[in-house]
């Protein structure tokens, strides 16, 4: 019994960190991540299918996504010919896009914020900074690709976590 609860927590915290992918700066992949220790400490559990070598490769993944979130947008800006004023408008408008669009509904707010935020604010910078529009365009499509990616890295990471936990229980109790 133990160990269905403690299931039912694993794809809590799953499902938890896919909501969180959606917020920035709030470590979705890492919450998600988090339920699989857990779950092996409190089982004592060490299956060939759900180890501690398998959540330690879990968990890298889940810290690599948590630091790409913070940096992508910012480098994505710069790599298309942005300053470090186009990396901070990068990073600003991430954090404030989901507000900032959250009055077109819950879900599609967070999904244009995390997805636009960041070229607007790089281009809103870098435009005020001194470049012009179509400089200033590029460099917020930089934005617009490295967050697109980070998003996009981050919801195939907790997938493949959720496929994993499913795999492995399933694998456990008809095995």
């Amino acid at each position: 019994m133990l160990e269905i609860v403690l299931l039912f927590l694993v794809f809590v915290f799953l499902l938890l960190g896919f909501i969180f992918v959606f917020v920035p700066g709030l470590p979705g992949s890492l919450v998600a991540w988090l339920g699989m220790p857990i779950y092996l400490v409190c089982t004592q559990v060490d299956s060939p299918v759900l180890s501690w070598a398998g959540v330690g490769v879990c968990g890298v993944l889940a810290l690599s996504a948590f630091v790409l979130d913070y940096l992508a947008a910012s480098w994505g800006a710069k790599k298309f010919g942005g300053t470090w004023l186009g990396a901070l408008g990068a990073f600003v408008g991430a954090l404030s896009g989901p507000i900032i669009f959250a009055p077109f509904g819950f879900f599609l707010g967070l999904l244009v914020g995390v997805l636009v935020g960041p070229a607007i604010g790089a281009f809103v910078f870098e435009w005020f900074g001194g470049k012009d529009s179509k400089k200033s365009g590029k460099i917020a499509w930089g934005a617009f690709v490295g967050g697109a990616l980070t998003f996009l890295f981050k919801i195939i990471v907790i997938s493949g976590f959720f496929i994993y936990v499913l795999y492995a229980s399933v694998a456990q109790y008809f095995a």
